[in-house]
């Protein structure tokens, strides 16, 4: 029986066994190297992602801020122009108040003035009736006057012939001066009845109509 020999197969699995943990190791530092390039990778990606979050962020604040300026101009452009428009607004208010008051005045005028016309129309009724029977006198006292122009003439033509016969004229002369002052006493009674006319035409003339008040 033939006896094998133990101390190289000892060393060959010690060496084995050295080998293998010196490849382990080399293993293991280059896994771990490894595992920290994708971990720096990672995180490095991470903080631009980071970054670019926070980029975007401080441009949509600065967004959000020109646009909050924007507003709060507008908003202010806005309230001046709502604080003029009031301003206005009570001014044209005030302007219909005023025109609306005068309005009222000029119609209160107009209805007074209508009253009136009306009152100084029914006033005129009896004024037109005497100016008719003036009219009518009027026209006796021409015809008065006309007939005492044509007795004068008789009478100057009486006169005149009573130079050649007194006697024989004097009736007639008579007659003659009769209705001569006949005529002048008729004449008399008619300028006495103008008067009284003239004193009731002035008595019931309406008052002179009082201008309306000035507007202002």
């Amino acid at each position: 029986m033939t006896v094998e020999p133990t101390m190289p197969r000892t060393r060959c699995r010690r060496s084995f066994a050295i080998a293998s943990l010196l490849a382990l190791s080399a293993l293991g530092s280059c896994l771990a190297e490894r595992e920290t390039t994708l971990m720096r990778s990672a995180r490095v990606r991470e903080a631009r992602a980071l970054q670019d979050e926070r980029d975007r962020l401080v441009r949509q604040v600065a967004v959000l801020q020109q646009t909050h300026a924007d507003a709060t101009r507008q908003l202010a452009a806005a309230d001046a122009q709502a604080i003029e428009s009031a301003a206005e607004l009570r001014a044209v208010r005030a302007d219909l108040q005023f025109r609306l008051q005068q309005l009222v005045q000029a119609e209160q005028d107009l209805a007074a003035a209508e009253a009136r016309a009306k009152q100084i129309e029914a006033q005129l009724v009896p004024l037109r009736a005497l100016e008719a029977t003036l009219q009518q006198q009027e026209a006796q006292r021409a015809a008065a006057q006309q007939k005492l122009v044509a007795l004068q003439q008789e009478v100057a033509a009486a006169e005149a012939a009573a130079q050649q016969g007194e006697a024989e004229l004097s009736p007639r002369l008579l007659a003659a001066k009769a209705r001569l002052a006949s005529v002048q006493k008729a004449t008399q009674a008619l300028a006495a009845a103008e008067a009284a006319l003239a004193e009731a035409l002035a008595t019931l003339a309406p008052p002179p109509a009082q201008a309306p008040p000035a507007q202002k």
